[in-house]
């Protein structure tokens, strides 16, 4: 969190305020922010640890500014970051909301397949990868990406870091209850924006890096548990929802499928085509058949046996799928994307940046504040290189500085 306070100080503007929600943590957060000495930084501690939703809505229940970020652990404001979001309220007449491209940094020895971390800019919908500049996101495409969340589609990016939410649009839903809701607020409150809110730019320049360190790999990466009193309250929301809860899988799937419950219960005439519970089974079953076939347990039959008649068929079609890939050299990763990923507008898009050693986020920061300045990056890149060499000098494990 650290870096990220450092991050807003770096900024040019200085009309904020940071609200650091200490979910019970072992950090002195005020003792550091007393040091800094900035009269817009205040830690809210609650008195027992809360979920992530809850902790989300009890910062934003503090927050007294006009727009409103999301900056979870690990993330950081980009250069600038504020100034072109200023520019873009500015420009269109102070939307509901915006949606913007990302900068992505994951940390060396966060992703196992990607042991030497990486920095790249990301794009969260073709919207983005087309725009010249800030526009407005029309409401028949946003429609349309909200209703595909619904079918268990990615169209868009849901993670929170996308959108900056204008705090009187947030106000506007308090009858819909709290503003981010389920183990997946991330999925929940950009569904419900996509769908209700007036107004949506698209914003092509990244303005936060979202950050994977060894400690936190995002919504997905280590799935909160539902919390059965929450699932409870939406076990009806649909005929057939409560067989859907119950079948086995993917614990992030599940809380995906518990979030678009729950957004179809507080808008179902927003969603006429309502949740697609038969996409879920089939998600499912393709994360079963790859598991199982890629690391058949004692338990392999027995759980498949559990499975109603049409998804133990659904589950040996995928099976055979799989062993005839594999013998053939094939990729499985197009049968994934088939679907969970939109045919019309693909995967979100990623591009690496080749920026040379790095440690920490404030690495990927320094070089994005440099990148289009080439002597002044080669000249930052040395002490990085200095420190590399030392480490490997030294033959001792590389020291990882983790937010």
């Amino acid at each position: 969190m650290k870096f990220a306070v450092e991050s807003v100080l770096a900024q040019s503007i200085t009309s904020w305020e940071l609200i650091i929600s200490d979910n019970c943590s072992e950090e002195d957060y005020r003792g550091y922010l007393a040091l800094i000495g900035h009269s817009g930084n205040r830690v809210i501690r609650p008195a027992a640890p809360l979920v992530t939703a809850d902790n989300w809505n009890h910062a934003l229940g503090q927050a007294a500014g006009e727009y409103v970020i999301v900056i979870e652990d690990g993330d950081v404001l980009a250069p600038e970051g504020l100034t072109t979001l200023k520019a873009v309220i500015e420009a269109h007449d102070r939307p509901d909301a915006i949606f913007s491209a990302a900068y992505q940094y994951v940390y060396p020895g966060a992703l196992p397949r990607l042991p030497r971390g990486y920095l790249a800019t990301v794009t969260p919908s073709a919207a983005l990868r087309k725009a010249q500049g800030a526009s407005e996101l029309l409401a028949e495409t946003r429609r349309f990406y909200a209703e595909q969340g619904m079918r268990f589609r990615r169209a868009f990016g849901f993670n929170s870091q996308y959108l900056t939410w204008k705090k009187s649009f947030i106000d506007s839903l308090a009858h819909l209850g709290p503003f981010f809701q389920s183990p997946c607020p991330h999925y929940y409150a950009s569904l419900v924006t996509m769908r209700t809110a007036p107004r949506v730019i698209a914003n092509p320049k990244p303005c936060i890096i979202i950050g994977t360190s060894p400690k936190s790999c995002g919504p997905l990466g280590n799935p909160e548990p539902a919390r059965p009193a929450y699932v409870d309250t939406i076990r009806t929301a649909l005929p057939q929802a409560e067989q859907a809860l119950q079948l086995p899988g993917d614990s992030r799937y599940r809380n995906w499928l518990v979030a678009n419950l729950a957004v179809y219960q507080k808008l179902p005439e927003l969603f006429p085509k309502r949740v697609s519970l038969w996409r879920y089974r089939a998600v499912q079953i393709l994360w079963m058949a790859h598991r199982f076939y890629a690391a058949a347990g004692p338990d392999h039959k027995a759980t498949v046996g559990t499975l109603p008649k049409p998804e133990q068929r659904l589950f040996n079609r995928l099976a055979i799928r799989f062993q005839l890939g594999k013998r053939a050299g094939r990729s499985l990763k197009r049968l994934y994307a088939t679907l969970f990923d939109h045919p019309a507008l693909g995967l979100v898009r990623a591009r690496v940046h080749r920026f040379g050693t790095h440690t920490d986020v404030l690495d990927a920061l320094a070089w994005l504040s440099v990148r289009h300045d080439i002597p002044l990056r080669l000249l930052q890149a040395i002490p990085r290189r200095v420190l590399a060499l030392r480490r490997r000098l030294r033959g001792g494990p590389r020291q990882l500085s983790a937010p």
